[in-house]
């Protein structure tokens, strides 16, 4: 079992090895939207020998799997690039590291704030200045993504009464994903009441090649633009995620009648 802990590429080769590693969870910071700032992602460690790595690029440690914009892309990490690994059936023990990450930040946006009193105004006043409020955005997403990590978690124990296995974990993780990244709400989802959820549901569950991945099966009720299949495991995943939703409409529905 892996301790959640922080810790450099270098380090995580040096202590587990990459084969240990693969498919283990982890905290990155990502640049976002090339705009300089940047934010946390959760992904997993990718198996290199079954990733398209381009080796132009400067060679990494370790490649992270994340979901961005509804495609799977690949985060290097350097030798002395931090992270944050997570256990998936230690959720105190992950968020609490995680909690440490925005501690750590905090403590940083403070030295500069420090810095910046004492400092005049010159060339690398402005420097510094930016180099402050992306911290401070890099603490805000932080403990954003810290609340919808332990929510996510409470979620589930409220429904196991301990923690889940990482299959379930995923499922609540990817509900999670549609309402934080999607944009869609309980709201919207009100307005599916003819079973439109369910039948979304059933063709990620039963997608095989028989259709062309431009085309969705006949009974997927939307617009084949919000048609994206993916790996049988993340299409079941999606399925599943689906079901739940359709689920809380149904309660929903019937403690508003009642």
């Amino acid at each position: 079992m892996k301790t959640p802990q922080i810790l450099t590429g270098q380090q995580a080769i040096d202590q587990f090895g990459l084969n240990a590693l693969i498919e283990c969870r982890v905290a990155i910071t990502t640049e976002l939207n090339g705009l300089g700032h940047s934010v946390m992602q959760i992904g997993v460690i990718a198996d290199p020998d079954n990733c398209f790595i381009d080796l132009s690029d400067e060679p990494a440690v370790l490649y992270v799997e994340i979901e961005q914009d509804d495609d799977w892309i690949l985060h290097p990490i350097m030798a002395d690039e931090q992270f944050v690994l997570l256990d998936d059936k230690n959720q105190p023990a992950s968020n609490e590291v995680l909690a440490r990450r925005v501690v750590e930040l905090t403590e940083t946006v403070t030295v500069l704030d420090n810095q910046l009193a004492a400092k005049p105004s010159d060339s690398g006043y402005q420097a510094l200045i930016h180099e402050r409020d992306i911290l401070k955005a890099d603490k805000e997403r932080l403990e954003a993504q810290v609340k919808r990590f332990a929510d996510a978690y409470i979620h589930l124990l409220g429904i196991f009464g301990a923690i889940p296995a990482k299959a379930a974990t995923d499922v609540i993780l990817e509900r999670k994903r549609q309402f934080n990244i999607e944009g869609w709400s309980h709201e919207h989802d009100d307005q599916h009441d003819t079973g439109e959820l369910a039948a979304a549901a059933s063709c990620y569950a039963n997608y095989t090649q028989a259709y062309p991945e431009s085309s969705p099966p006949p009974h997927w009720p939307w617009s084949k633009d919000w048609w994206k299949p993916k790996d049988k495991r993340s299409n079941l995943v999606r399925a599943g995620a689906l079901i739940l939703a359709e689920i809380e409409r149904l309660d929903r529905s019937t403690k508003g009648a009642n």
